[in-house]
């Protein structure tokens, strides 16, 4: 199949497409639930863009929890200092990401 026509998948989708909606969607649940601590669990959470937005406004430890190792590994590929500064944990019960309950100090 030529790529002419073919979908570009959904981490490019997620992060070239989508990526203005994370913030508004991360708002939106902070503000519903007031919720500001403690430990959130993105269950499902592709390649984490929901995680890192709701990490980026709350002092919440995020934990990203996805059963797909492909959207783990890529997860994983967003800038090292994104993922440890907001507080981000991506886990993929399928691999050997990040275990869950791991600590790391916020830079």
């Amino acid at each position: 199949m030529s790529q002419k026509g073919k979908s570009p998948g959904f981490p490019y989708i997620a992060e070239n497409i989508f990526a203005p909606i994370y913030p508004v969607i991360a708002t939106h649940i902070v503000e519903e639930s007031g919720i500001k601590q403690g430990i959130c669990l993105d269950l499902g959470c592709g390649i984490a863009s929901l995680g890192i937005a709701v990490a980026e406004i709350t002092d919440m430890q995020v934990y990203g929890v996805d059963l797909s190792t492909e959207m783990c590994r890529l997860s994983k590929t967003k800038p090292i200092a994104i993922v440890f500064q907001v507080k981000l944990f991506p886990y993929s019960p399928m691999c050997t990401c990040f275990p869950l309950g791991i600590t790391v100090q916020t830079l």
